[in-house]
């Protein structure tokens, strides 16, 4: 697709190891869209008039109207809590339309709910609508620095509990938007071309929650002094992940810093095609490189714990005793799980190692919810050897615990015992899921033909999904209806066929997403074609 396209498969999720396919209907020429957008521009009210032909001004105001967190008649409210009630799940929108309509009819209440990838479709819609080239970015390891350090924070006591109360936090993905255009304003032409934006309401900027436009150009260079919040996008995609232990008097220190976590992948789709292009050097050098580096550094050096950082990087750059590894997993909904820390003993003597591991259930955004597992255990290690630690997780351990789009997250301390050294980390697993099937009868219709489409989903759980709805969408076809599915036995396929009247030539995308009360963010698409 390109960038005018409203029949885009946009969105990406998962994590940098798994990339899942979230499709996405823009729908930017529908009457409602652009009846919208002027509308918003004539609530919005914090400019005088001549302002809102400036386009840093219309597409900065354009993030914020587009969520409703400043009682300012945005669209849409974000909900990450797992609770609904009394809107929609944000995993079950198939695109823009349906998000606009509602408002439409209701404005200026705001429509209930969105998470980033909703507001980044809806916000693309808008700036679209009005002729502004603009893509939806996923970042994948995505930080949220809290405090202005300009790292991602993580916290530990002494015994290896997690202190989250005081961490920022790493997103499985993040999307936010990149609009083209020249800024005037900046006098500076290396600051023209792709700015990002953000409808996502996380950090009050200027008052409001807002973000952007940031240039590129400006994050990749870590050049704060721009603006825009430069420095905030910049800890999304390089911000250092800094590990620290709360010490019993209250002191802190630095047990190890991971600089190459965060911003694992940027991507978009590719123009005119559903290939996925890595778009990261238009944020960062190189990473692990001199240039990166060094940017890194000027970034933390300008941060609220710049002190502590410094004194780190100066001691820092020798042997460790042990090498820790968290061994990559790929982990299926339903099934058993195995988490494994490696450790490689350097030296030529036995070495103990005293391990804590913590499984917790979380949000794709690091919230933490209730404990899953817990294992201390030592491990004792020849020289020159390897020797691993593994937590089991069985489904009944977080089945119970798990949201119904939520993952695992897993927090390590590992202490060498006699030599002081301490290896911490964070990691975050997203469940892979089945995929809704849509099959149609054929691939090309003439325009009036019914289209006939046969829907399945296999339920990978040994419980039943209850409550079960798919939701499906055929962009400037049809709007979005709800295929009831009852109950879906356990480890069982459903499978029903609808019946679609196609109405308007082209190539066209059909999104379908599910829910239930046991499970949800799973998606399915295909695409037909339908002649005059």
């Amino acid at each position: 697709c390109d960038w005018s396209s409203d029949v885009c498969s946009s969105d990406l999720s998962g994590t940098a190891d798994s990339v899942v396919s979230r499709p996405w209907i823009f729908g930017q020429y529908d009457d409602v869209v652009l009846s919208t957008a002027l509308y918003l521009l004539d609530v919005w009210d914090w400019v005088v008039e001549h302002q809102k032909g400036d386009i840093v001004e219309l597409s900065r105001a354009m993030s914020a109207l587009a969520n409703s967190s400043d009682g300012d008649k945005g669209i849409l409210s974000g909900n990450w809590s797992g609770d609904y009630t009394g809107g929609c799940p944000p995993t079950t929108w198939t695109g823009s339309v349906d998000v606009f309509e509602s408002y439409w009819k209701n404005r200026p209440n705001h429509v209930k709910y969105g998470q980033c990838w909703v507001f980044a479709g809806v916000l693309t819609t808008l700036y679209r609508t009005l002729g502004i080239p603009a893509r939806p970015v996923t970042n994948f390891n995505s930080g949220h620095d809290h405090d202005e350090s300009n790292t991602i924070d993580i916290h530990f006591d002494e015994n290896g509990n997690s202190l989250s109360e005081y961490d920022d936090s790493t997103w499985n993905f993040h999307v936010w938007v990149e609009a083209w255009f020249k800024r005037k304003d900046l006098n500076n032409p290396q600051y023209n071309g792709w700015q990002a934006l953000d409808a996502t309401p996380q950090e009050d900027s200027t008052g409001r929650m807002q973000c952007g436009p940031a240039p590129l150009a400006a994050i990749r260079n870590a050049c704060f002094n721009v603006g825009y919040d430069v420095g905030f996008v910049y800890s999304e995609v390089n911000g250092d992940i800094v590990y620290w232990i709360l010490e019993e008097g209250g002191d802190m220190r630095i047990a190890r810093i991971d600089s190459v976590a965060v911003g694992k992948m940027v991507v978009t789709k590719a123009v005119n095609s559903d290939k996925m292009v890595d778009v990261q050097h238009l944020y960062k050098a190189e990473e692990g490189s001199a240039k990166e580096r060094e940017l890194a550094d000027k970034a933390a050096g300008q941060g609220a714990r710049a002190y502590y950082l410094e004194e780190y990087y100066r001691n820092e750059r020798h042997q460790q005793d042990i090498e820790f590894k968290l061994v990559p997993q790929s982990i299926k909904l339903g099934e058993s799980i195995v988490l494994e820390l490696r450790a490689q003993n350097f030296t030529d003597k036995e070495q103990s190692v005293r391990v804590s591991m913590t499984a917790v259930a979380c949000t794709y955004m690091g919230a933490q919810g209730g404990s899953i597992k817990k294992l201390q255990n030592s491990i004792f290690i020849s020289g020159k050897q390897t020797s691993n630690c593994s937590l089991y997780i069985s489904p009944k351990d977080y089945l119970p615990k798990l949201a119904a789009d939520g993952s695992l997250k897993l927090s390590i301390k590992a202490e060498v015992m006699g030599s002081g050294q301490v290896y911490t980390v964070t990691e975050q697993f997203c469940f892979s899921k089945p995929k809704i099937i849509l099959t149609p009868n054929k691939t090309l219709f003439k325009k009036g033909e019914p289209l006939k489409l046969k829907i399945q989903l296999t339920n990978p759980l040994h419980i039943p999904l209850t409550e079960a709805r798919i939701r499906l969408e055929v962009a400037r076809n049809l709007r979005p209806i709800n295929v009831n599915c009852g109950i879906i036995k356990p480890r069982n396929k459903m499978s029903a066929t609808v019946s679609v009247k196609t109405k308007r030539s082209g190539k066209r995308l059909l999104v379908a997403t599910f829910d239930s009360k046991e499970l949800k963010d799973i998606q399915g698409e295909c695409m037909i074609e339908i002649k005059e």
